[in-house]
């Protein structure tokens, strides 16, 4: 019979033992919970872009049948002649800048293209005025609240963070297209003088405005929903905004 002195221990942990391990659990979540993070940001973000583009190709689309751009009869009006952005009106998108407004004396949020290419029969399309065919452009993922995807409560597409998609038309035909936000000097010149602006805008050869090329603008206030007009496109809180014209 083995003295008690000689008695061999038992299966289990030591006090100090079960320390250790839960430090070596604290530094690997220490260094991988960050990766997940980033992970599951760069993830969002390409979900981002690809219903940016899913949306623009639906507005090409309609546009390619009606000849028209997805929008009311109020937003080819006031737009005469110049660019039209479906920005923060009645979107509810709060700890951004300055609202995104035309300053042409009608503004209103992407409902009123997301109804249109939906086929809905509610706000611009009311009775299908603006989609007789009732053609549904776009495959879009309908939600219940507003949050991330086409709200059933006011048809604003929201970005994977439930921010809307602020969204611009080249009203004019001239083949390029003026957003609302990222026109400002403030947001898009480089250096005083520079006629070509971050992410391919270019200065427009009458006036200080910026625009990029094409016929429509797409863009989101990215992970932290944040704009601001007084720093520059690649700065600040407007770096991580997802563009439809930068990849």
């Amino acid at each position: 019979m083995c003295s008690a002195g000689m008695r061999r221990r038992g299966p289990g942990f030591t006090l100090v033992e079960l320390l250790v391990v839960i430090a070596i659990i604290g530094v690997l979540a220490g260094i991988l919970l960050p990766v997940l993070a980033q992970v599951k940001k760069r993830t969002m973000v390409a979900s981002a872009r690809r219903e940016m583009n899913e949306l623009a190709m639906a507005i090409k689309l309609y546009e390619g049948d009606y000849s028209r751009y997805p929008c009311s009869p109020a937003a080819e009006k006031v737009s005469a002649g110049r660019d039209f952005t479906f920005g923060t009106a009645g979107a509810g998108l709060s700890g951004s800048g300055s609202p995104i407004e035309n300053g042409l004396g009608y503004e209103t949020n992407n409902s009123e293209v997301v109804t249109i290419l939906l086929a809905a029969d509610r706000g611009a399309n009311l009775n299908h005025a603006r989609n007789i065919r009732k053609t549904r452009y776009w495959e879009a993922r309908m939600v219940s609240g507003r949050t991330a995807g086409v709200s059933l409560e006011d048809y604003v597409a929201r970005d994977p963070w439930g921010g809307p998609y602020f969204i611009s038309f080249d009203m004019n035909d001239d083949g390029r297209c003026m957003d609302a936000y990222y026109r400002r000097v403030s947001v898009s010149e480089r250096q005083v003088g520079d006629n070509v602006g971050f992410y391919g805008l270019s200065r427009m050869q009458a006036g200080d405005n910026f625009e990029a090329s094409g016929s429509v603008m797409i863009w989101s206030a990215g992970p932290d929903q944040k704009y601001n007009p007084q720093e520059k496109a690649n700065t600040g809180v407007n770096k991580d905004n997802v563009l439809s014209w930068a990849n």
